[in-house]
């Protein structure tokens, strides 16, 4: 009986190997994919390296080279609606946290999905933290932090971000 149990947990310690090493090269692939994203020239190429990683990315959606998505490369915290459009250099956070730092234990770590609607437009240089939901048509502005969520067709520019104007939906959006 004990050579029996001695077994069955090796064989559980190998399973749960083989398993963080799948995780691993998963996590691995998918950072190559959002490198070969932010470097890739062309638009269509750069969404299909995204989706690929584990992004959402609606139809006709323009991201620009440069802008970086951080979620832990697990996929399924970013999504980006349709017709959206996000600048160079804009910051997408889905997953924060201070690595090997002692701080660690110290600080609340924040991991929640970021969602960026339908005809949505970022600028450059904009960051978007974890939890935050831009709604439909609306606008960061270069430069903004964005700590909460942004109501549809709404201007906001700031660090935090604040909202500065409301837009006016005409025709079909």
């Amino acid at each position: 009986m004990g050579i029996w149990l001695e077994q069955t947990r090796m064989k559980r310690q190998e399973s749960a190997l083989l398993r963080g090493t799948i995780m691993n090269l998963k996590k691995f692939r998918n950072a190559v994919l959002r490198l070969l994203a932010r470097q890739t020239p062309y638009y269509k190429l750069r969404a299909l390296f995204l989706r690929s990683s584990g992004v959402t990315v609606g139809c006709y959606t323009y991201i620009a080279p440069e802008v970086f998505f951080a979620d832990d490369l697990d996929g399924g915290l970013i999504e980006v609606g349709n017709y959206a459009s996000i600048a160079p250099l804009a910051v997408l956070v889905a997953s924060s946290h201070p690595n090997f730092s002692p701080v660690r234990k110290l600080v609340r770590c924040k991991r929640a999905k970021v969602v960026v609607e339908d005809g949505a437009w970022i600028g450059s240089h904009a960051v978007i933290l974890p939890g935050v939901r831009i709604g439909k048509c609306s606008v960061v502005a270069a430069g903004a932090i964005v700590t909460e969520n942004v109501p549809p067709y709404t201007v906001v520019a700031g660090v935090p971000a604040k909202v500065i104007r409301k837009l006016k939906p005409q025709g079909r959006i």
